[in-house]
C-alpha cells in the first residue's frame, strides 16, 4: 500500500460505524501527535496528508482530527492565519483563553439583546414567561461574569488561593468585592 493511500478494506464513501475516526482523519492525528511544541504545520503539509485542500473540501477533516488531538492526547493547535497550525505550548494555550471568554461575552450580549428585543413578554403564556427570565438571566450573568471589572476580582482570588475557584468560592469573590 503506498503511504497517502487509504486501505481497501474502507470505502471513503461509504458508510462507517458512528464513533469510528474516518482513515484520512486518522492520518491527520497521526502526524499531528507526532508535532513538537512550538511546531508550525503548513496547510501545504497537512493537504498533503489528506490528499485534498484543507483550506477547502479538506477544512472537516482538520477539524476533526485537531478536536480529536485535544479531547484524546491533550495537545493543541493555535491558527497561524494563511499559514498552518502551530502546536501550543502550555502558556500559549493559557494565553489564547482570553478570545474564548470575550468570545463567551459577545455571544450572551448578542442573545439577550436578541431575546429582549423579539420577545414581547405580555403576550408570553407563564412557561415561557419563566424561560424568557431565565435565559434574560443567564445571559446577564455570563456577561457580568466574564467583563473585564469581574474577571479582576476572581484574578485576585485565585491569586491569594493559588487555585482554581470552585463555584460558590467564584460567586463569594465577586459578593465580596461589590459588598
Amino acid at each position: 500500500m503506498i503511504d497517502n493511500e487509504k486501505p481497501k478494506e474502507i470505502s471513503e464513501s461509504g458508510p462507517r460505524p458512528i464513533g469510528q475516526t474516518s482513515w484520512d482523519v486518522q492520518r491527520v492525528i497521526e502526524r499531528g501527535a507526532r508535532a513538537e511544541i512550538g511546531e508550525l504545520i503548513r496547510y501545504s503539509e497537512w493537504s498533503e496528508i489528506l490528499g485534498r485542500n484543507v483550506q477547502g473540501k479538506g477544512r472537516s477533516a482538520l477539524h476533526s482530527a485537531r478536536n480529536i488531538l485535544q479531547r484524546d492526547h491533550q495537545i493543541v493547535f493555535g491558527v497561524v492565519l494563511n499559514i498552518g497550525l502551530k502546536r501550543l505550548s502550555s502558556p500559549e494555550v493559557v494565553h489564547t483563553s482570553q478570545a474564548h471568554v470575550d468570545h463567551i461575552r459577545r455571544t450572551a450580549k448578542r442573545g439577550g439583546k436578541r431575546l429582549v428585543a423579539g420577545a414581547e413578554y405580555t403576550a408570553l403564556a407563564n412557561p415561557d414567561r419563566t424561560k424568557f427570565n431565565l435565559y434574560v438571566s443567564a445571559f446577564g450573568a455570563m456577561t457580568h461574569f466574564t467583563s473585564g471589572p469581574a474577571m479582576k476580582k476572581i484574578e485576585a482570588a485565585v491569586e491569594q488561593c493559588s487555585s482554581t475557584l470552585i463555584a460558590q468560592k467564584t460567586l463569594d469573590a465577586l459578593r465580596g468585592a461589590e459588598e
